[in-house]
């Protein structure tokens, strides 16, 4: 062997190496990362202690569940959304259900958690038939002011004791409002829905900020009360920590990071849901960090994230078992162990998977034979005897190398092209009218590696077209590498050119995207929009000419958006 191939086979020896290695500490990495499944409704301990040698089939680390007061009267199959104020509990109320959950003979579950919803629902109590309830319950979320609001942090007591003495990991908070409650508070973290239940009920509201001073002190008190019981308790927070100007849920989970302690606090990123990439992921955890550490007091924050496995299952025909199908579900197998894969690449410990068929997946007894009638119509191909193998082996083999770097296929049926756009004075859009918009036929773009169009201001994946345009050189193509996304193209034009007049904004359109893809006029007032939406494509691959008009509100400030819309990844 000459010394140049030696050096050769040394070298590519070497690179080979290298790679195995690396490979092997990225499956390492993933190793004592979790999964999680969402299970409320349909497991509670009763259920668990019966059915957890089945259960621990599905590969997954965890479930999160229901977990029952002794002698439950409310229905057994729907969130008994009760521990934020609804009712007073007791260690005592929970004896049976702590010692079901010691009695679970766990051999791979090693990860779960409690459901704690924030929302007290008006749900009838139903065993049957209609059953009165306690007359300690109530159907109203405690206002974050009454004196009595230290019962919901003893629920959380209760709650972090059951946790503990069942082997639980910890709590994992819900905010959000499922069905409303009663009183003023309905919506406990959203101030809005707040000051119009005031004012519909003729009472003054509390300003933002005494609601903001208030939220946090009673995370504080929450987090005292539940560190009191489980110093290093696991809490993991959904619908993430608040990102909005009327979500109040950032002041609580700083109230709760202040008598943290030894606990981990995690955001729960669902707005994981419909992510399908490592980059995408990667990104959402990069833009809450950016949140976060805007104040120290939040960098000890985690990071997870819920990932969906068959969201609206009819949008695509139902949610399809056979092989020969599965390109057609939300997410096909290969789609799923990718996504997973970077989920949890991109997380600190926890993924966790919503699933729109969580009977099927965690109540195994629905798909015995004998049992198939019980099976909820949850798609209309139910009911379904058996979660397909692909898409355990999906879940199984994620922790496995991948390139971070993978996305799915883009079809030509998931492009929405836009051309010749125009904004004009007016109820209709003339030959001689004049066109406010900059660049409207596209045909000016920036240089570089991704060149966007000039007056426009592109959120997701828009680039310029060559081929299929209307007229001139260039068209706008928007699409996405998401399963699911809404992307658009705006232009801004200053508030004062527009106040009070009516507008007509048009543009030729064309693609394969049905009923998806349109335009928007936004006005802002105070910050807050209103939106008139028209143009909507049949999705037929033709140009089609759509418009829509608004008259300006006369108060506007800011800015008047014209917006370019396609919801693309409804339909495969």
């Amino acid at each position: 062997m000459s010394k140049k191939t030696a050096l050769a086979a040394a070298l590519a020896f070497l690179v080979t190496g290298l790679s195995n290695l690396l490979l092997a500490q990225e499956e390492k990495s993933l190793a004592d990362k979790k999964i999680i499944g969402f299970a409320p409704d349909r497991v509670n301990q009763i259920y668990l202690r019966e059915h957890i040698a089945e259960i621990e089939e599905l590969p997954i680390d965890g479930l999160l569940i229901t977990v029952l007061p002794d002698g439950w009267m409310g229905r057994k199959d729907k969130r008994n959304l009760l521990w934020f104020g609804g009712a007073p509990f007791t260690r005592k109320e929970f004896s049976q259900a702590v010692a079901d959950l010691k009695a679970t003979k766990f051999k791979r579950f090693t990860d779960n958690f409690l459901d704690f919803p924030t929302t007290v629902n008006i749900d009838p109590f139903w065993v049957g038939e209609l059953m009165a309830h306690p007359p300690s319950y109530t159907f109203a979320n405690v206002d974050w002011f009454d004196e009595e609001w230290s019962k919901v942090a003893e629920n959380g007591a209760v709650a972090a004791y059951v946790a503990r003495e069942g082997g639980l990991k910890g709590l994992f908070i819900d905010k959000e409002s499922y069905g409303y409650g009663s009183g003023v508070w309905k919506c406990p973290f959203l101030y809005n829905i707040y000051r119009q239940e005031c004012v519909a009920a003729g009472l003054t509201p509390r300003s933002l900020a005494e609601c903001i001073a208030q939220i946090r002190r009673r995370g504080r008190e929450f987090m005292e009360a539940v560190t009191a019981v489980y110093p290093d308790i696991t809490i993991i927070f959904i619908q993430n920590t608040g990102w909005t100007k009327d979500d109040l849920t950032e002041p609580f989970v700083k109230g709760m990071m202040e008598r943290r302690g030894k606990a981990t606090i995690i955001d729960g990123g669902e707005g994981g849901y419909r992510r399908i990439t490592h980059k995408a992921f990667a990104g959402l955890r990069k833009r809450a960090e950016g949140v976060h550490q805007a104040d120290k007091l939040l960098e000890p924050i985690q990071y997870a994230f819920g990932v969906w496995v068959d969201p609206m299952p009819n949008k695509y025909g139902g949610w399809h078992t056979d092989p020969a199908d599965f390109d057609k579900n939300y997410r096909s197998p290969s789609e799923l162990e990718h996504t997973l894969h970077g989920a949890l690449a991109a997380a600190d410990r926890y993924i966790w998977l919503y699933i729109w068929h969580p009977q099927l997946w965690y109540q195994p007894h629905v798909r015995r034979p004998e049992n198939l009638a019980e099976q909820a119509k949850q798609c209309v191909l139910c009911p379904h005897t058996e979660v397909p193998q692909a898409y355990l082996d999906a879940i199984r083999n994620c922790r496995k190398p991948h390139d971070l770097a993978w996305s799915p296929e883009i079809k030509q049926d998931r492009f929405a092209y836009f051309d010749e756009v125009v904004l004009v004075e007016g109820n209709e859009i003339s030959e001689d009218a004049k066109n406010l918009l900059e660049n409207p036929g596209f045909e000016n773009w920036t240089r570089g590696d991704t060149p966007s169009p000039t007056g426009w201001i592109s959120r997701g994946v828009v680039s310029r077209e060559e081929e299929l345009v209307k007229s001139g050189k260039y068209s706008a193509r928007l699409t996405t590498a998401e399963l699911q996304a809404h992307v658009m193209i705006d232009q801004e034009i200053p508030a004062g050119q527009l106040a009070g007049k009516t507008v007509t904004f048009g543009s030729w359109i064309r693609t394969n995207v049905k009923e998806g893809v349109g335009l928007h006029i936004l006005d802002f007032v105070g910050g807050m929009h209103e939106l008139s939406g028209g143009g909507g494509h049949p999705g037929d691959g033709s140009w089609r000419f759509g418009t829509v008009t608004r008259t300006i509100r006369t108060d506007v400030d800011g800015i008047v958006r014209l917006r370019l819309s396609a919801h693309i990844g409804i339909e495969k």
